[in-house]
């Protein structure tokens, strides 16, 4: 990906479900820090410690809210 991006083929990297663990362990080596990180956040599950680590380190957060999710929790 990171080749990708340094050619001018990609624009930015995004991440998809990266954990808090996964996210400090790819940015010890990327050369190219990630964009985004799109992770499911909900009323059961806030992941305060992702959101931080995000913001200290400019990668944007977005957050996905499953539609089961919902039937769930009424």
């Amino acid at each position: 990906m990171e080749s990708l991006y340094t050619s001018g083929k990609a624009r930015a990297i995004g991440l998809g479900n990266f954990s808090t663990k996964k996210l400090q362990d790819l940015l010890k080596y990327a050369k190219v820090p990630p964009a985004v990180n799109q992770v499911e956040c909900h009323p059961v599950w806030h992941q305060p410690g992702l959101h931080d680590l995000c913001k200290s380190t400019g990668v944007h957060l977005s957050a996905f809210f499953p539609f089961w999710i919902s039937r769930v929790l009424d």
